[in-house]
């Protein structure tokens, strides 16, 4: 949504640019610099730059004229390319095979982002892996190192030799920006081999190599070009198999996020409970007391908030919040009762309207503590009533006294149940925006704008008919934005980001709609 480089006129600006563009693409960008002008280049021109302005201020172009005189690419356009324009690129591949079945052709396919300047490329120096799928497992049989041209081109023609041809067109999979040199989506298709990657994701032995496919087709799902479902098929096959705490979680937060914001808004109780199936069968093959063993346990409630499964679980889980329990979890030995997940387990049963308010009341009062407090104050706001969500709105509104857990802890709450619930509070939202800024800490204030932002499903309830622009996740935005030219940029762009979220995820649901019909 910015560039890297950005202009800093406030202090504003600066708080609300220190953010996962300024981090993790940072560094991913300074991961592609050394592979764009090669390691020993640039270890080179570091010293070279560090000498040369030892005990001295520089700037960017200094370092950038080092790197020109050192490397002989042109670092100025470079810069421009990747510090200076928004957006990322989506990189992908081409097979093109003669009559006989033997490869002719390898074309690196880029599409650059919407907003790239006129006449501006993107260079990429990448790798591409080839892997042959042998009895479920995957192996690799070779690297290649590629290069996208700087030129504002679609598609490349990369030059092979006919070994290289003959791995490339016998790859079951292929790979491309395998070890991870560049900043870019990658498409991952049947012809790339989608099939054989989900398949035997689980099989590589490189945590990273896993992490870069289950990232591929992460995006692919978050850019309506991946079902959900498929991504879900794809969890459910591997959940149990990857030996990665890292990525298992990864895997079991985004295999809910997607079905609850980009699936089709019927169908979605089946899609939990194949994961609510899948992570149970995990757990009871999960090492007692190790992290695989707590992430897919605390992903088991997360999801028996949605499912139509694990009531009985959470039951017994939650009388950690309530009673003097000892030993462990039936359900996960080596894990024993706390009152963290008891209030956990407390919040997914009250989701489902499967606990009173007296039951709340008389855990809060059991042992007191804040991690009571704020379980209380989400379990309190889930439960599926109009009283409750208008008592919830009302806290978070008017109570300034809240500290930031209690107040993310109600918001989550609010948000929880069906959406008819909130959709008498989009207009009031909005009207609240200036106000609530003006009044909260931006930390604060941040939280309500992003947490109690509307997140309207597609064509269900009154949304019945609308397009994707008339979804209130889009319109309201785009109403309230066009009133308020001269609202504080911060906050714009807060609703900036919300509403291009709230359109990504109306666009989903309705590409993965369309498969249902």
């Amino acid at each position: 949504t910015h560039p890297i480089v950005a202009d800093i006129p406030h202090l504003e600006a600066a708080s609300q640019n220190f953010d996962g563009i300024t981090y993790a693409k940072g560094a991913s960008v300074l991961k592609q610099l050394v592979a764009y002008v090669g390691f020993d280049t640039f270890i080179e021109a570091a010293r070279v730059y560090f000498k040369r302005f030892e005990w001295g201020n520089t700037s960017l172009n200094d370092f950038l004229q080092v790197l020109n005189e050192v490397s002989g690419r042109d670092m100025q356009a470079w810069a421009n390319a990747w510090l200076q324009t928004s957006g990322v690129s989506a990189l992908g591949t081409k097979r093109v095979y003669g009559e006989d079945g033997q490869l002719t052709d390898l074309i690196l396919t880029q599409e650059l982002p919407a907003q790239q300047p006129a006449g501006l490329g993107r260079p990429h120096v990448a790798k591409l892996e080839t892997f042959a799928l042998t009895d479920g497992k995957l192996t690799s049989t070779g690297l290649l190192s590629l290069e996208y041209p700087a030129e504002p081109v679609s598609e490349h023609h990369v030059e092979l030799t006919d070994e290289q041809k003959k791995l490339v067109g016998e790859a079951d999979l292929l790979m491309l920006n395998a070890e991870d040199h560049t900043y870019a989506k990658v498409a991952l298709t049947d012809e790339d081999g989608l099939q054989a990657a989900i398949e035997g994701v689980s099989t590589l032995e490189s945590a990273l190599s896993r992490g870069l496919i289950w990232g591929s087709l992460w995006e692919n799902v978050r850019d309506a070009r991946l079902p959900v479902t498929t991504y879900v098929d794809a969890v459910v096959r591997n959940v149990s198999k990857e030996p990665s705490a890292s990525l298992l979680g990864t895997m079991v937060n985004n295999a809910q996020v997607a079905i609850a914001t980009f699936s089709a808004p019927t169908g979605r109780e089946r899609l939990y409970d194949a994961l609510y199936d899948a992570f149970a069968a995990a757990l009871a093959q999960a090492k007692p007391g190790s992290d695989e063993q707590l992430i897919l346990l605390r992903a088991l409630i997360s999801v028996s908030t949605n499912a139509t499964k694990g009531e009985e679980l959470c039951r017994d889980i939650a009388r950690g919040a309530f009673e003097d329990t000892t030993g462990d979890i039936a359900d996960a030995t080596g894990i024993p009762y706390d009152q963290n997940l008891g209030w956990s387990a407390l919040g997914a049963l009250a989701s489902r309207d499967l606990v009173t308010v007296e039951d709340l009341d008389r855990a809060a009062k059991y042992s007191p503590s804040s991690i009571s407090s704020n379980g209380y104050a989400y379990a309190i706001a889930a439960l599926p009533s109009a009283e409750r969500k208008a008592a919830a709105y009302k806290t978070i509104m008017e109570d300034e006294s809240l500290s930031n857990d209690a107040l993310a802890s109600t918001i989550n709450g609010f948000a929880r149940g069906p959406v008819e619930l909130r959709e008498s509070y989009y207009d009031s939202y909005f009207e609240a925006l200036l106000p609530i800024w003006a009044s909260r800490s931006i930390g604060m204030a941040t939280r309500i704008v992003r947490g109690l932002y509307p997140k309207a499903p597609y064509n269900t309830g009154s949304t019945e008919g609308l397009g994707v622009e008339g979804n209130p996740s889009v319109a309201l935005a785009q109403k309230w934005l066009e009133a308020n030219p001269e609202a504080p940029s911060a906050l714009r762009r807060l609703v900036l980001e919300a509403q291009d979220h709230g359109h990504r995820s109306i666009v989903a649901q309705k590409f993965n709609a369309s498969l249902q019909d």
